[in-house]
């Protein structure tokens, strides 16, 4: 829907304009599945894009074909979607910094989640309590293990 939204968001915009209204949907069939958004009029999204239509359109009147025309991609992220907008978070010291933080450590949860997994395992079904100096896991009425670390170990 993204792609679609990059190549119609002028058009809509134009259309939304010239009939004064302030909200538009985009309906597109992917194969046999479909998908809508509801677009609101952006004015500042408009004034962006004016300058870029215009030249668009003088393209067309004058007859050059638009392949020698090389579109801007103009940032539409602003615009509400379905009442929703993007923000871009890049200046956001603290954001960027968690998704790093997010990004290097992704690969240790995962592992993490891989060892607790193998952990519980290893406790076979007729052990109530496996331990080491380092952690005991210990089976619940239920049979579910609960792994904990020792106190001092960590």
């Amino acid at each position: 829907m993204t792609q679609m939204l990059d190549s119609y968001m002028p058009q809509m915009h134009l259309y939304m304009r010239v009939h004064e209204i302030k909200k538009c949907y985009l309906s597109v069939i992917f194969g046999n599945t479909w998908d809508f958004v509801v677009v609101d009029y952006s004015h500042d999204y408009w004034q962006k894009i004016h300058n870029e239509v215009w030249s668009f359109w003088c393209m067309v009147r004058d007859g050059i074909e638009p392949d020698t025309y090389s579109a801007k991609k103009i940032n539409w992220t602003g615009v509400n979607i379905n009442g929703l907008v993007a923000r871009d978070a890049n200046q956001d010291n603290e954001f960027v910094n968690l998704a790093h933080d997010f990004v290097n450590t992704s690969h240790t949860a995962k592992t993490h989640e891989v060892i607790k997994k193998e952990l519980r395992s290893m406790v076979q079904d007729n052990e109530r309590e496996v331990f080491c100096d380092l952690l005991t896991i210990k089976r619940d009425k239920r049979g579910a293990c609960r792994i904990s670390i020792n106190e001092g170990a960590a």
